[in-house]
Parts: C-alpha cells; sequence; structure tokens
C-alpha cells in the first residue's frame, strides 16, 4: 500500500474506485450494528477542520494536477459534522480540485435527521451531491434485531430531504439480514421503504455472520437462522415484485 502524505480509511463504496478520498471523521458514529465488525474497538472521531484541510492540499501535491472528477468523504458518516465546518471542507475541496464534478459520502438516516432541510440544501449547494445510506432493511422488526439505531421514518425522511436537495441517494439492502424468521417482514417493508424514497441506485448485499459479531451470538443462541441462497434468492424477488412506482437503477454488484 502506497504511503501517503495524507490520512485515509479503511473503506470506500466500489463505485468510488477512481475518487479522491479524503477523509472527514474516524470510524462510525454508531458503531453498534449486531451484523458489523469493520469498527470494532475503534473510537470515533471528528477531525479537525484545519487538519482535513492541510489533508486537501497534501492531497492535491501528492497527485500532481490528476484531474478528478470525483471525491469521496470517508469514513462512516460526514453529516454528524457542523454543517458550516462540512461547507468549509467542501468549499477548500473545490478549491483544490475544480475538477470536481461529484462529492460524495456516507450518511447515516439519525444523523441527517438532526439537520434541517435547509442545512441539506446548504450542505447539496456547497458540492455534496451523492449520499449513500446503508438502510439495510425497512423493517422496524429487523432494524431493532440488528441494533441498527435507525427507523424506517427516519430512513424515508432523510432521503426526501437528500433527493429534494438535489443529492443523488444510494441505498444499501442486506439480503437475509432478518434472518429466515423474519424474512418475509424484511422483504416487504424495504419495497414500501423503497417505494416512498425512490432512490436513484439501489444496491443489494448479501448477509454475511462474521466471527465475533453480534449476530454471530444471535446465531449461537438460536435467535438467527442464517437463510439458504435459495431462500436468499426467493426473498430477493418477493422484495422485487413488491417495488412499484419508482425509478431506481437496481443492482446487485
Amino acid at each position: 500500500m502506497a504511503d501517503y502524505p495524507f490520512e485515509m480509511g479503511p473503506i470506500r463504496p466500489v463505485d468510488e474506485a477512481d475518487s479522491l478520498l479524503i477523509r472527514t471523521t474516524r470510524g462510525c458514529p454508531w458503531n453498534r450494528c449486531e451484523f458489523c465488525t469493520l469498527y470494532e474497538g475503534f473510537k470515533f472521531s471528528l477531525r479537525p477542520v484545519a487538519e482535513i484541510k492541510t489533508d486537501i492540499w497534501a492531497a492535491k501535491d501528492y497527485f500532481s494536477g490528476h484531474p478528478f472528477e470525483t471525491c469521496f468523504l470517508q469514513d462512516g458518516d460526514s453529516f454528524v459534522m457542523r454543517t458550516r465546518e462540512l461547507i468549509e471542507v467542501l468549499a477548500c475541496l473545490r478549491e483544490a480540485f475544480p475538477g470536481l464534478r461529484r462529492i460524495s459520502s456516507y450518511g447515516r438516516a439519525q444523523t441527517m435527521v438532526k439537520k434541517s432541510p435547509e442545512a441539506i440544501r446548504q450542505i447539496a449547494e456547497a458540492g455534496l451531491n451523492k449520499l449513500y445510506c446503508g438502510m439495510e432493511s425497512g423493517s422496524e422488526q429487523v432494524l431493532k434485531k440488528v441494533k441498527k439505531g435507525i427507523t424506517p421514518e427516519s430512513i424515508i425522511r432523510s432521503a426526501r430531504m437528500a433527493r429534494d436537495a438535489g443529492m443523488e441517494t444510494t441505498q444499501f439492502i442486506i439480503l437475509g439480514l432478518g434472518g429466515k424468521e423474519l424474512s418475509r417482514d424484511h422483504a416487504l417493508e424495504t419495497a414500501r421503504v423503497l417505494n416512498a424514497v425512490n432512490p436513484d441506485q439501489i444496491r443489494l448485499l448479501t448477509i454475511g455472520v462474521k466471527d465475533g459479531s453480534g449476530l454471530s451470538r444471535q446465531m449461537a443462541d438460536g435467535a438467527f437462522t442464517l437463510p439458504s441462497e435459495a431462500e436468499m434468492i426467493a426473498e430477493q424477488r418477493l422484495l422485487l415484485e413488491n417495488l412499484e412506482g419508482i425509478t431506481s437503477h437496481y443492482a446487485n454488484h
């Protein structure tokens, strides 16, 4: 791995393979999801704006005029920053890399609904024009079972605020997240929420139970039964059959 003169986080969406990566936060502000171990033992922190701006200019020097058109803000939720500070970072990015046509970030629904629609609009106008949201499920039962820390209502409200502000939105769904026990509710309620928000992209992932995760402990206790591949395909079919009146691009890769 290259030794960069600026800080980089551990992950990015697959769509951002060619993007400039600028780290605005370290870790995830929630970090309690039963299926995720990515930031286990990692303390969340906000990076100082001055530090982020120093990294932006260091990236400009390092890449020596590379014409980046896209930028992704790492790690788990840039919207947790104060609105004025996030806007300051976005302004610096556009000054250093004037060719950027898209700046994107992960955003937690529960964080975004704490901001006003006007604040989301200001962030979009400052250049953050694509949102990746890990809703994972539209089922309140599933969201509670995996300790996602969001609700169907907050997913809908945050996604609509982003869309109304002019942001492109991608929603991630995890097939099998409800286990065999909640598979039908997971599919039907996820379709209901997706119908309500009409995201630009729907990205399908498949559950993988990681050793040491809360979900692995649920499996050991008999509270979660991993669906078979055939059952997850059936779950996906049920989800697709109940999508209505939306124009989203749907992908499972």
